[in-house]
């Protein structure tokens, strides 16, 4: 597939509405850095290599594409324009220097800024790390660190085992799946997804693992399979009825709820969507007061709590009805959510605007 645009434009000169724009008027994929697994440190080797100075083949690195805006792409426009002569060459700006620098030092230097700091290993240090927190005693403790460092894995428990299934990483296919076992405090390997996955969404119920959704792991898909814990298999169930993923799911009520997310036109949803296991079918569930993507859920005997940055909506299931909760004190996306002896507890995830990792815990009491 032929390259139809190559855009020269910087990074914050509106290059995500150009690329929803250019999906729209050409039919097909526009290539931009928030679609390549592993931005913004792991391009993949075609864009290390053209980074590095080296001439990869662009016909593979931009494979699918119909357009190429933004970093790193933009980067390379000369070269991508040499490639495909009869592809226009769109240069995307702002009204001033002042207001497009206030734009990338609010969302781009803080990330540009981390490898400047001395223990920098190339933006993949923590991404190994399996930490246990003792409400008790309010402390922290690391465990056995997982077998491979990745991104955008999903994590589940099923009993007194957890689960970590897909992800990002050069060493890895996407397929893998570990479990931990309590008792043992030791990882074992699984048999592998039947596809790789990022971006996923999994629980654990009755004696199955269920991979929801995700990346496979460019486009986002409907595909939703399940782990039988006994057999140690994998087999498809009903699909999504939509391909959806920076998702979140959880069990409630004896069926999976899956809540928001993200389309592949870059859509953020507030749809929600039950999965009834043992008839195997989906259904509509009550949409949230609001769209939201890489949030935080958790159950809690008759309601849901779903956190986003500022946003914090429960649902009851008694009254049917979503109602609006107190915000976080440190707004964040990407985000862990659990409940533990009456205490609702929101856990790390990424700083807004800077797009920083954060470290911090906060909780909220409870009440029926």
């Amino acid at each position: 597939m032929a390259l139809r645009l190559v855009g020269a434009g910087l990074p914050r000169t509106g290059t995500h509405s150009l690329m929803l724009a250019l999906e729209q008027l050409l039919g097909g994929r526009c290539c931009h850095m928030s679609a390549i697994p592993g931005h913004p440190f792991d391009l993949g080797p075609g864009w290390r290599l053209a980074l590095a100075g080296g001439r990869p083949d662009w016909s593979q690195v931009l494979a699918g594409y119909v357009a190429a805006v933004d970093w790193p792409a933009s980067m390379f426009w000369r070269e991508l324009a040499e490639t495909w002569p009869d592809a226009p060459v769109l240069l995307s700006v702002r009204d001033s220097a002042k207001t497009w620098y206030e734009s990338v030092a609010a969302t781009i230097l803080p990330y540009a800024h981390l490898p400047l700091a001395p223990d920098w290993k190339e933006g993949r240090d923590l991404l190994d790390l399996f930490e246990r927190f003792d409400p008790k005693t309010d402390r922290w403790s690391s465990l056995t660190p997982l077998p491979h460092e990745f991104s955008a894995a999903a994590g589940a428990r099923l009993g007194q085992t957890f689960y970590v299934i897909g992800g990002n990483a050069p060493d890895v296919d996407g397929r893998q799946v570990y479990a931990y076992d309590t008792g043992r405090g030791s990882w074992r390997t699984l048999t592998p997804l039947p596809a790789p996955r990022t971006n996923l969404a999994a629980v654990g119920l009755g004696n199955k693992v269920y991979a929801i959704g995700g990346l496979d792991p460019v486009n986002p898909v409907q595909t939703v399979y399940a782990y039988d814990v006994p057999r140690e298999t994998w087999s498809e169930v009903a699909p999504l009825p939509e391909a959806i993923h920076a998702m979140a799911a959880t069990v409630f009520k004896g069926e999976i709820w899956v809540l928001g997310g993200r389309l592949k036109s870059q859509e953020i949803i507030r749809r929600v969507w039950i999965y009834n296991p043992s008839r195997n079918t989906w259904r509509p569930g009550p949409p949230m007061p609001k769209p939201m993507d890489l949030l935080g859920v958790v159950s809690v005997g008759n309601s849901i709590h779903a956190v986003l940055e500022s946003k914090y909506f429960v649902y009851n299931a008694a009254t049917r009805k979503w109602r609006r909760g107190p915000s976080l004190k440190v707004p964040r996306h990407a985000l862990a959510l659990y409940a533990v002896r009456g205490k609702l507890y929101a856990i790390g995830g990424c700083i807004v605007p800077q797009l920083e990792d954060s470290p911090a815990v906060e909780t909220l009491r409870l009440t029926s």
